[in-house]
Parts: C-alpha cells; structure tokens; sequence
C-alpha cells in the first residue's frame, strides 16, 4: 500500500513539473505604451511606431497608443516617427516572458518654410529675366516670412514677406537685372526667413563676355503721347567693330522699372555694315504713349559674342498741363491777342484735360508763371498776357449824352521783362490757368 501512495505521488509530481515547463515554453512577452508631445504632453496620433529586431510597426490610436504582443524573448528597440516631429529611439528593451511598458515623449521640429528646389538658374539667354519658386509650409502653424537680399543685379522678389497658412505653397517670382551682371557666372544666395529658422535657394546667371557697348541715350521730343529714343553704340577699348559687328541694337520701354518685364521691344536702326566703325548713334520714335504717365527705357545690343546692356533711364510724358504747387497751367496760348472780356469767356469755356475750371490767372499768378516761362515753355516773349486781376476803369475820351464812357482795366503783365500794368491794352496774349483741388 505505502510502495502505491509513493508511486502515485512520483507521478502527480511529474506531471506537474512538464505541466509547468510547457506552460512556460508558450508564454510571450509584449511591449506596450503612450506616444505624446514632449512639450505639451499631449498624445500623438497616427505616430509611426516600429519594433526592431523584425518588420513589426503600428501607427498609434487617436490616444497614442501603441502595443505589440507575442513576442519572443529578447532585446528589442522601439522607432517612432510622425511628421513634424524628430524621430525618437529607444534601445535595450528586454523581454522575457514579460510585459514592458514605455512611454515616449517626441520633440517637434522647429516649424520654417522650404523651397521646393535648390537652385533657379536664369542662364545666358538675354530675354530670361524672371524666373519663379514656390514656398512650401508643411508644418501644422501658420509661417511668417520674409526674403531679402543685396545683389543689385536681382531687382525684383515678389511677394517679399507674408505669411503662409499650413498646407499651402507660395510662388515668389523673382526678376534680374542683366546689365548689372558680371561677366561670367553670377552666383547669390537667397535666405528665406521664417518663424523658427531659415531656407535657402541658390540663383544663378551667366552673362557672355563681348566687346561692344551701349548707352541708352537721352530721350526728347516728349509730348503726351509720344517720344523720341537715342542710343549708342561703340566698342569697349576704341577699336573698329571688325568681327564684333553688332548684328541687332533695341530697347525696352515700359512702366515697370526693369523694362524688360512686361515692357515693349523696339529695334533700333542700325547701317548694314559696320565693320569698319568704332561707334554708332540710332534713335527711334515710340508713340502711343499714355499722357502724365513715367516710363523706363533700356537699350541693348548684340553679336555672336553676347549681349550687351544700357543703362536705365526713365521720362514721363507730359500732362495736358504743367503743375506748380496747386496750380496748373496749360502748355499752350489760346489767343496770341484779343480783348479780355474775349480772354475770360476763351478760358472759362476751355475744357483741356476734361476740366471745366480753367480761368485766367491772377496778376500774382502770372508774375510766377513768368519766372516758370522757360520751364513751362511756349510763351510769346515779345507779348503782353491778360491776367484776371482788376485794376480800375479809364474813360476813352468820349461820351453817350452827358455820361462818359468808361471802361474795366486789368492787370497785364509783359513776358519781355517781366514787368506789369494795367495802363489800357485792347489786345493782349491768353494762357489759362485752374486750381487744383484734392
């Protein structure tokens, strides 16, 4: 009975010791925690988490977080990565037939604004002047920013600065001036400042090498409408053209300040062989001109060799009138003689530049007017002008019945000295005159 019990309890004994191997071969460990933000420690969702060693990785829940089951004993490493953050390593995590758990805390990425290339290469070709890139803010802020730069040959970025919502791209359009390039590669760096740093874009330009030269000559005969444009053209070292010949001389006119940009080409003349020359003058009309308005004009020339560029200048054409303080006076007489009752109604009626207050100037007005004369241009030097200031009556010598006739006397003033007077005129020149009001 005793060698039974024995027996039996040997058994029971080795049943539970495979028992517990057994259950011991098929527990597994797992890793389990939180991902949240490292400033405000807030859970990161859709966080990237990776288990090595093997190809294990999850991203985490809306409440970050993140497990992995079942694994084998071992030492393992957790990767975690979502955009906008730096990636964070944890290393040494051992399991054995455990369950660890580790919370990691992800640092952000300081928020700029990129570029979405490296370089904007505008070449050799004279008429590439403006070239485009794009700001791109992929971070979850919105990006304050800003370009600034001190080569005189970019003479233009725009938009310089604003601010760029999350998610979005911005185009910059930047525009170079060639005339202002070295000879060679020409080579800047932009700076893109934003919010919590900066980005960089490197411009490059090439401007060939050549002999000839131009100036962009003076610009006369202005009217309202239309123009007169000179330039010139020569070697750098004196010499006849001989081989350097240019095969083409223009200009660029327009209302932008770089006339290239969006501005009008025009050729200028040049003699079919110029070869033996060491210098050329040209010049040609522009017309179709917009009234009081400021233009730029750029003269260029070229040969098999390069281009070469002027320098710029800028006119503006005339307005119906001229302007001095808050006056305004018309560029021409209306009469080169006449009465000034014939005098008051020829300004009143006038209707130069769409106004309908154009009068005759007061004797102070006119005496200012003379001092201008030159500038203003176009008075009869050797004429009396009418002004709108009285000066008494004179009686002509004779009567109707026993009342004499008298007559209204005004202020004249004589653009061959300057001098004024109201001693009896009949016929005196016109130039009318209007206030200029905001």
């Amino acid at each position: 009975m005793k060698k039974l019990i024995y027996t039996t309890i040997v058994l029971l004994l080795t049943i539970a010791v495979f028992t517990t191997c057994e259950t011991k071969d098929n527990t597994r460990g797992s890793i389990h925690g939180n991902i949240i933000d490292k400033t405000t420690g807030d859970a990161i969702p859709i966080a990237n988490v990776r288990l090595l060693p093997g190809e294990n990785s999850l991203l985490t829940g809306s409440n970050g977080f993140f497990q992995f089951e079942n694994l084998a004993d071992g030492i393992y490493t957790l990767s975690v990565s979502r955009d906008g953050y730096r990636t964070a390593t944890v290393d040494g995590i051992i399991i054995s037939q455990n369950s660890v758990r580790r919370d990691i805390a992800l640092e952000r990425i300081p928020a700029i604004v990129t570029v979405d290339r490296e370089t904007l290469d505008f070449g050799s070709e004279a008429s590439v002047t403006q070239l485009s890139f794009s700001l791109v803010n992929s971070s979850r802020e919105d990006l304050a920013w800003s370009i600034t730069t001190d080569r005189p040959w970019i003479s233009n970025i725009t938009p310089n600065s604003g601010t760029l919502e999350h998610g979005i791209t911005q185009s910059v359009q930047v525009t170079i001036d060639r005339s202002r390039l070295s000879a060679g590669v020409n080579t800047t760096v932009l700076v893109i400042m934003s919010n919590n740093g900066r980005s960089e874009i490197t411009l490059t330009a090439y401007r060939l090498e050549t002999h000839i030269r131009i100036t962009t000559g003076t610009v006369s005969n202005i009217t309202q409408t239309s123009a007169t444009i000179s330039g010139r053209v020569f070697t750098s070292d004196g010499s006849q053209f001989g081989d350097e010949v240019p095969t083409a001389v223009w200009v660029y006119f327009g209302t932008n300040s770089n006339p290239t940009t969006g501005g009008t080409r025009i050729s200028l003349p040049i003699p079919a062989d110029m070869r033996n020359f060491v210098s050329a003058n040209t010049t040609t009309n522009i017309s179709n001109l917009t009234l009081g308005t400021t233009y730029y004009v750029q003269a260029f020339a070229t040969n098999h060799f390069g281009t070469a560029y002027g320098e710029i200048i800028r006119f503006t054409t005339r307005t119906p009138y001229y302007t001095t303080g808050s006056l305004a006076v018309q560029w021409t007489d209306v009469s080169l003689g006449t009465d000034w009752n014939s005098a008051d109604i020829l300004c009143r009626e006038s209707r130069v530049g769409g106004h309908s207050n154009w009068r005759l100037p007061t004797v102070g007005e006119l005496t200012s007017i003379y001092a201008l004369r030159n500038e203003i241009g176009g008075f009869q030097t050797t004429l009396r002008y009418w002004s709108s200031t009285f000066c008494g009556t004179w009686w002509d010598g004779t009567w109707s019945g026993v009342m004499p006739n008298l007559h209204e006397t005004y202020y004249w003033v004589d653009f061959r000295n300057g001098n004024q007077d109201c001693f009896q005129w009949l016929s005196n020149a016109v130039r009318c005159v209007r206030t200029i009001t905001p």
